[in-house]
């Protein structure tokens, strides 16, 4: 099963990498790949930049979408970043409202923060990006208290955004008093440098420049100053003899690079000039005519205009973006901007990844169904799958037929209360009032409050209070044409001109009222015009109120979830009840699967407990009593094969390739390398003539209790008993095996601490150890057969275990099984030489391990290790003098030391009588 999982759980990190890359990149699956372009929406701003190292060719920077998106561009409209605000819902909107770039390409943008109606203004601040468009700091920020009187609509306080060099300044504007600010590149609140008075009852529209006498400012009125270096105002625009009207409002100051003033006269929708020195003079650099003899078709309404040092003008209408040569020619005109290849590759990749995605989701589910559930799916699975999607589906239908029903009603209340509201107008504006506005200049006046304090009436007694989303505006109709006296959005000029629709045309000749949705590029909104009427009962302007419908649909987002919570809750019930009538009937087939499954992993005690009155508890009787019957069948079959494996261990049969004792055949057999293990009881038949049978067999069976667990612990199995002895074969490493016999020895200690505790005489056995090759095989006959192990190393460590009592050791070792051993360096032992044994042709090289000798000869043996060996190599070398004394010094310290005995009795003769002719350097042990 574990290998099955690997496969899904490796898919499942997968998805989860690419689902975290396409999470990473979600911005750039819009717009699909292939589109190159975006036409320009919504402008509302244009700046550029000219790094130092540019040249003088900058980029272009431009507030779109309805001043959602900000946007760097290259002079021919690549896209060199693209930033758009996050509006969240419930949690008000976000504008940009201005930017700039100093001379190191870093970008700066007001960015003004409304309310959840998207009216008034709770905060300001101007955020520093990187070239490339990252995030780099807040240089300042402000924020509004929503109870302070009068509330700014749509426009904040901060104004102009200007830079020299890598410096920011910007202007606050505070009532009467208008401050510059020198933003701190360290981060540290901004450094006021300049501080103002506005003309008495002006208010500020717009302002530019920063230094000495190349401060302007517009004003609601229609009025352009001059800040002189002494703060006082100078009045430069509209002046008497000029030939423009009080109505010629001037829009988005700037000053070129000769200190002209440009702007736009809003009346003309054309970008005009003025020379300071000759202030009588008023140049048109762009207009409709102009426009269109250039060939680029009609002028849209002019939004605004950016000066660069370098003399260039830069123009941007809704949805034309243009540069002027300070002679008013146009140089570039743009309609949209376009996707360089790198970030059209950028949206091809995140396609790819979710495209990867799904294709991971595919091979997810199969892997699922084939893998952890085998190609079979849970009942309870099946229910789900069928039951859930058509709930869950009949649900949501039902729940879109409630909310559409539901916003469909409250957007026809909308409709019906800014209608109501409309139809007030009549009654709350004075047509005689308005028809005394007459200019900008009027702007603010007593009429034009009496007009406003009329209005708030329409919506709370509370003066100023929360209009909960509603806005108004006012139009005054002459000669044939519209424009707008009054707006809530405090960007909105008096007198800007507006164009005269079917809506409008019918309110000003029938009276009637209208309703109506519109999206422009301030947003979407639902709307009810109605007519203002004068004394004389004629229809004078237009009154219009309406609800940003950003804020209708969070009202409906509001009721969706309301009512998605109800449907959710009754799918919740449903879905409870059906999974306790589908999980009764899954719960008893789990239990008797999970049964079943016990049984089948060995477990036969297993029942199945089900209580549920039916047919499924008569199936679980009936399983629990075939359970009862299986289970007394297995327990004979396992009391049978505990029995045949304590003669044939179960180790056997699976080195001969067999499951079980029934699947052994005559002449079965397997060759394997294998440590041969032989250990016997020393002087047993002495021992066992003064016992009678049955106390020998007494003994015999406590005696080889003693040590098969040693065997089994190290991996090995006794393949045969040699009376009071044991063959042992252990088919893994040399390792086991030796561990085995010193295990064993040293049990025998603590089995010798018993016997003399109760009287009995100690024991002692000898154990021999070799490696090498065996046949394991079934011999005998059809009716009789036996286990057994071919070979003739089995022979030989039977002898070398008869010589370990002649040599004085207790584990007596080959060259083969020492080779064969990991690290012999951690083991206790010494070289015993060259022996010849009888029917050998060739001496083996036999090993002392001493690790499993009681504590005493253990260390003699230790301390004399050397000086045996030392002397053994001596031997060999027929320095038969020297090695006598140094087998007489190890007897000396190690009177136990039955080897160094023998080796000291043939040296001794070796060197009185000489060596026999066919000595050759070995130990003969007879």
């Amino acid at each position: 099963m574990k290998t099955k999982r690997w496969p899904l759980l490796a898919v499942l990190a997968l998805m989860i990498l690419v689902g975290w890359g396409i999470y990473r990149s979600w911005a750039q699956l819009t717009p699909l790949p292939w589109v190159q372009a975006m036409p320009f929406d919504g402008l509302s701003e244009v700046s550029a930049e000219t790094p130092q190292d540019s040249g003088g060719k900058g980029s272009i920077l431009l507030i779109g979408d309805s001043k959602l998106s900000l946007t760097k561009m290259t002079a021919d409209g690549e896209i060199v970043f693209k930033r758009k605000t996050e509006n969240k819902a419930g949690e008000g909107l976000i504008h940009y409202d201005g930017v700039t770039a100093d001379r190191s390409g870093n970008v700066y943008a007001l960015q003004t923060l409304l309310d959840s109606n998207g009216l008034y203004v709770v905060g300001e601040r101007i955020h520093k990006y990187s070239p490339t468009g990252e995030l780099l700091s807040t240089v300042a920020e402000y924020r509004y208290e929503s109870t302070l009187l009068p509330r700014m609509m749509r426009v904040g306080k901060v104004k102009a955004l200007m830079t020299q060099g890598d410096t920011l300044y910007f202007y606050y504007a505070d009532g009467a008093t208008m401050t510059l600010y020198r933003a701190a590149a360290d981060g540290t609140p901004s450094q006021k440098t300049r501080e103002s008075k506005l003309p008495s009852d002006r208010l500020l529209a717009d302002v530019v420049g920063m230094e000495g006498d190349r401060v302007f400012i517009s004003t609601k009125q229609g009025e352009i100053y001059q800040l002189l270096a002494s703060d006082e105002m100078k009045l430069i625009y509209p002046l008497p003899g000029v030939a423009r009207s009080d109505r010629n409002v001037p829009l988005s100051l700037q000053v070129d690079a000769r200190g002209r003033l440009v702007f736009i006269d809003q009346l003309l929708n054309e970008i005009s000039r003025i020379d300071i020195g000759s202030p009588y003079i008023v140049e048109s650099l762009l207009s409709a005519k102009s426009f269109q003899a250039s060939g680029y078709g009609e002028l849209s309404s002019l939004k605004h205009i950016y000066g660069s040092p370098e003399g260039s003008l830069y123009v941007v209408t809704e949805s034309q973006y243009m540069q002027l040569l300070p002679d008013g020619t146009i140089v570039n005109q743009l309609t949209s901007d376009k996707f360089p290849a790198t970030a059209r590759m950028t949206r091809y990749g995140a396609w790819l990844l979710v495209l990867a995605e799904l294709l991971l989701l595919l091979l997810l589910m199969r892997l699922f169904y084939t893998g952890l559930l085998q190609r079979r799916v849970p009942l309870m699975l099946k229910f789900l799958l069928a039951f859930v999607p058509i709930v869950v589906v009949s649900m949501i239908i039902l729940s879109n037929l409630v909310y559409n029903d539901l916003s469909t009603k409250l957007e026809d209340e909308i409709r019906q209360n800014l209608a109501l509201l409309a139809s007030n107008g009549k009654n709350a504006v004075s047509g005689d009032l308005l028809e005394r506005l007459t200019t900008p200049k009027h702007y603010m006046n007593e009429d034009y409050n009496r007009i406003r304090q009329s209005l708030s009436s329409l919506y709370s007694k509370d003066k100023g209070a929360p209009r909960d989303g509603l806005y108004t505006t006012i139009y005054r109709e002459e000669n044939g044409e519209l424009s707008i006296i009054m707006d809530d959005d405090d960007s909105v000029t008096m007198f800007r001109p507006y164009p005269i629709d079917d809506d409008n045309k019918q309110v000003l000749e029938q009276g009637r009222i209208i309703t109506g949705k519109v999206e422009d590029s301030s947003g979407s909104w639902l709307y009810a015009i109605g007519p203002i009427y004068n004394s004389a009962n004629k229809v004078v302007g237009i009154y219009e109120t309406g609800k940003d419908f950003n804020a209708v649909k969070q009202h409906n987002q509001q009721v969706m979830v309301k009512i998605l919570w109800y449907m959710i809750g009754i799918t919740f019930i449903i879905l409870i009840v059906f999974l306790a009538i589908a999980l009764s009937v899954s719960i008893a087939v789990r239990r008797m699967r999970g049964s079943v499954n016990e049984i089948s992993g060995g477990k036969w005690d297993a029942s199945v407990d089900i209580r549920t009155r039916d047919e499924l508890a008569d199936l679980g009787e009936r399983f629990n009593a075939m359970v009862a019957h299986i289970r007394n069948y297995i327990a004979q079959i396992t009391r049978f094969s505990e029995a045949y494996y304590r003669f044939v261990p179960q180790q056997f049969l699976n080195f001969i390739g067999k499951e079980s004792i029934v699947h052994v055949q005559l002449g079965d057999q397997v060759q394997r390398d294998m440590t041969i293990l032989v250990s016997n009881m020393r002087n047993f038949y002495r021992f066992s003539r003064k016992l009678t049978p049955t106390e020998n067999f007494h003994f015999i069976n406590s005696f080889l209790k003693r040590f098969g667990p040693a065997i089994r612990k190290y991996d090995g199995f006794v393949s045969r008993y040699l009376g009071a002895g044991i063959l042992a074969l252990f088919p893994n490493d040399a390792d086991q095996a030796l561990r085995a016999a010193v295990m064993m020895r040293r049990t025998l200690e603590e089995y010798n601490e018993h016997r003399q505790s109760v009287d009995y005489v100690a024991i002692d056995i000898g154990i021999a150890l070799h490696r090498g090759p065996l046949m394991l095989g079934v011999i005998g006959e059809e009716k009789r057969l036996e286990n057994s192990v071919i070979s003739e190393h089995v022979s030989l460590v039977s002898q070398l275990e008869q010589m370990t009592e002649k040599l004085g050791v207790c584990i007596l070792i080959t060259e083969e099984l020492l080779q064969g051993l990991s690290n012999p360096g951690g083991r206790l032992y010494r070289s015993l030489g060259l022996v010849h044994l009888q029917g050998e042709e060739q001496p083996l090289q036999l090993y002392d391990v001493y690790e499993g000798d009681p504590e005493q000869i253990r260390r003699l043996k230790k301390e004399t290790h050397e000086l045996f060996e030392a002397a053994v190599s001596m031997y060999q070398n027929g320095r038969f003098y020297d090695a006598r004394e140094a087998f007489l010094e190890v007897i000396r310290l190690n009177r136990w030391d039955q080897a160094a005995r023998l080796y000291f009795y043939l040296c001794d003769e070796f060197f009185q009588n000489g060596a026999p002719t066919e000595w050759n350097g070995t130990l003969n042990v007879s």
